[in-house]
């Protein structure tokens, strides 16, 4: 290998440096082993360049990763996504994420830049304007009204401000977090309006607008022109400041629904089937369909005077998914088998999967 500025000549396999001045025009001569030699010439006035040489195939070609090139208008330089993990394939797809509109892989804003890569779902959705966000109190192009995130929040990749656009009109489109790990993550924040608010979790797939936290990734789905569209405009451009986040989990619990009621003491027949119905919702009222909500369903003796002979009951634990059935809009049933020999007063007694105390309803077994 040899270029025409410093007179290098070196014998090299797999990945290697040149140094090189900055000029308009560096010619990168190669010379395989089967006596083939190829060029390519290069602008260097910008900073630096990577190149990759395909000579798996009849026809060798390079492909150049140019600081301030932007094949995919992204925003972020050729050069910059070329480092991304997987040899400049954030998201693992087989294609360089510096030649994909729907990928931008860059540096996060935070200590180490930690690489991140988003990837719009949607064929013919583009990714453009990207910013990376530092989580102080005076970071470089913040949003505007931009405030620090609760103390208790930990954004580990700091947030980055983008669009997607290419979208239909009113569309919702799903973009992927791909980062080093979310073992530490709980869900995705934005900065809107002034405000940090957190995406509702949901189950993968599920429809409407939400985060769900994989190992390796989280995956956000966004509706244009809806709630957490910060341009709030059906333009087919969904316009997202925001990032991942480790925060502490707060459901809204909106009650128990019929036939038990939190307001009354519940008559229910020992042995019969019954339907616990609630809802749970996030700080907006939007509706949380993720089965991780939910913890357990526990009877516990409560006192009162029977009107027949108690069996005695410490406790009976109904936990997991099994029984567990969600209903839409956040209302969740969970079918209790009760058992024929229980007779006496209980408190059943919900917990969510967060710090709040369990919700009780008084129930009488006869």
């Amino acid at each position: 290998i040899g270029d025409n500025m410093m007179g290098n000549n070196n014998t090299v396999t797999g990945p290697f440096e040149l140094d090189a001045l900055p000029l308009p025009n560096v010619t990168i001569t190669v010379s395989l082993t089967d006596g083939r030699t190829l060029t390519q010439t290069i602008n260097t006035t910008n900073g630096p360049v990577s190149l990759d040489l395909d000579i798996t195939g009849a026809d060798p070609f390079w492909v150049v990763w140019a600081t301030g090139a932007q094949f995919d208008t992204d925003g972020v330089d050729d050069y910059t996504e070329s480092f991304a993990p997987n040899d400049g394939d954030g998201n693992d797809d087989g294609v360089k994420d510096a030649l994909q509109a729907n990928v931008a892989s860059f540096p996060s804003a935070t200590e180490g830049g930690s690489y991140v890569t988003l990837a719009a779902e949607t064929p013919g959705a583009r990714i453009s304007n990207v910013q990376t966000i530092e989580i102080v109190a005076a970071p470089q192009n913040p949003p505007p009204d931009w405030k620090l995130p609760p103390t208790d929040w930990i954004l580990p990749t700091a947030i980055a401000d983008f669009e997607v656009g290419g979208l239909a009109p009113g569309s919702s489109e799903t973009i992927t977090f791909y980062i080093d790990s979310a073992a530490e993550v709980t869900g995705y924040a934005k900065f809107q309006n002034g405000n940090w608010t957190l995406l509702p979790n949901k189950a993968l797939g599920s429809p409407g607008d939400g985060a769900t936290v994989l190992s390796d990734r989280v995956v956000v789905t966004l509706t244009d022109g809806g709630l957490y569209d910060d341009d709030g405009l059906v333009n087919g451009i969904i316009v997202d400041p925001g990032g991942v986040v480790w925060a502490p989990i707060e459901y809204v619990f909106d009650g128990f629904r019929a036939p038990i009621s939190a307001d009354v003491i519940n008559n229910v027949k020992a042995g019969s089937n019954v339907p616990v119905k609630w809802r749970v919702t996030d700080a907006n009222g939007v509706g949380i369909d993720d089965p991780a909500s939910f913890r357990s369903l526990r009877l516990v003796d409560s006192p009162c005077t029977p009107m027949t002979p108690l069996v005695q009951v410490t406790e009976t634990t109904l936990t997991g998914a099994t029984g567990l059935t969600y209903l839409g809009d956040g209302m969740w049933q969970y079918n209790w088998k009760t058992a024929k020999a229980m007779r006496g007063c209980f408190d059943l007694r919900l917990q969510l999967d967060d710090s709040s105390p369990p919700y009780v309803a008084e129930v009488v077994l006869r």
